[in-house]
């Protein structure tokens, strides 16, 4: 079998026959040998070959709306911001619309290099939103395979997906190719893998990502919630939980670093959602106790967090979206963070110009007395081998 390829159109026509060609080869080298970037199809009894790529660039150039789809959570969107920011300092030209859960928006909102915003449920239920925008490629990272069906309906010209990922094949004609599982890179960096498919470089060093954020439309902190910040004192936010969704650091870790930080320099705006509230009182019934804690638990919207990270000094807390956001916004963040591959600084470290985590050194090694195989929320031994006072150590070198 031979496919000639002449045209433009030839290769945007060839979702079914790439599809094919890769579902029937049967040596994992052969699929390796189309490395990052396929613009075209020779001869399919030989390694992958680039055919016309001046021509595919020159179309990419051409483009005018791009679309990013990432319907994960707070974290995993912060992680996508640079991806955006890089685009539109090549292709300022460009606009570039999100795609994503509603809960998210606040955040994207703030984002300069996002024109519009599209709910990931609405594109499920009726594609043609995609088209009505215009959009001409097509950006898939974590990769969503319904959203890739979506693009696929819409008749998007150019969709981006990852090789690993065979489940989406038949609905991209760009691809790429890294794995998610290696945990030695950042997620930041994995996202960056999809700038391949449009002939863009994909290594940036990590010292450069924070100039790619974008995060300057921030929204007005409210009147009632800006008076309850103090401009005589460092005010940090405590976000001690994560909603379930990480290894956090123990309440009375926290609780003890309210008790320990000097008074009269700091204020401390406690964070998390109403329900987490109800948790911490049960894990930790003091951390409320302290004259300089100040309790909005279950008080803020999105946006007014967002507002209030931004006129805050600093941000502590476990692997959270919050941190991330924190990190980008340029603000003192500290991370605690267990050594465990996947979740670990390597992989979620906060990414920004006052960004820091703390970690232990040695490798989690899950089972018996230490940490769970199967974990599920709350502390570990890991996080809970991190004392207040190392904490303390780190944001009192943040005060003048």
């Amino acid at each position: 079998m031979k496919l000639v390829i002449n045209s433009r159109n030839d290769m945007l026509g060839l979702d079914g026959a790439l599809c094919n060609m890769l579902e029937t080869r049967t040596k994992v080298d052969d699929a390796r040998k189309a490395q990052r970037n396929i613009f075209a199809i020779a001869d399919l009894r030989h390694p992958l070959r680039w055919i016309n790529r001046n021509s595919t660039l020159q179309h990419i150039e051409n483009a005018r709306c791009l679309a990013i789809a990432q319907p994960m959570n707070l974290g995993d969107v912060v992680a996508c911001l640079p991806l955006a920011g890089i685009l539109k300092a090549t292709w300022p030209h460009m606009k570039i619309c999100f795609i994503g859960g509603p809960y998210v928006r606040p955040l994207t909102d703030c984002c300069e290099h996002i024109d519009q915003f599209l709910e990931a449920d609405a594109v499920l239920a009726e594609p043609n939103l995609i088209s009505k925008l215009g959009v001409d490629i097509f950006l898939n990272p974590f990769p969503h395979k319904g959203l890739a069906v979506a693009a696929y309906r819409a008749g998007v010209p150019i969709r981006v997906g990852n090789l690993r990922r065979p489940k989406i094949w038949r609905y991209c004609n760009r691809f790429v190719m890294y794995s998610r599982r290696d945990y030695s890179r950042h997620e930041i960096e994995l996202n960056l893998e999809n700038l391949g498919g449009l002939g863009l470089p994909t290594r940036y060093p990590i010292s450069e990502i924070p100039g790619y954020f974008g995060l300057s439309r921030l929204p007005e902190l409210e009147p009632e919630l800006n008076r309850l910040l103090d401009p005589r004192k460092f005010n940090i936010i405590f976000h001690p939980k994560s909603n379930k969704n990480g290894r956090e650091w123990p309440a009375r870790h926290y609780a003890g670093l309210a008790r320990m930080l000097p008074h009269d320099r700091f204020q401390i705006l406690i964070t998390g959602l109403a329900h987490e509230r109800e948790d911490l009182l049960a894990e930790a019934p003091e951390i409320f106790s302290s004259p300089i804690v100040i309790d909005l638990c279950g008080r803020l919207s999105l946006t007014q967090f967002i507002a209030l990270i931004g006129k805050a000094d600093g941000l502590l807390a476990s692997g959270t979206g919050p941190l991330h956001v924190a990190a980008a916004m340029h603000k003192h963040a500290l991370g605690i963070f267990p050594p465990r591959a996947g979740i670990d600084p390597a992989h979620w470290a906060p990414v920004g110009r006052k960004g820091e985590f703390l970690c232990l050194p040695d490798r989690c090694l899950p089972g018996g007395d230490r940490c769970p195989r199967e974990f599920t929320s709350g502390y570990c031994a890991c996080t809970d081998a991190i004392k207040p006072e190392q904490v303390m150590a780190r944001i009192l070198g943040w005060v003048h």
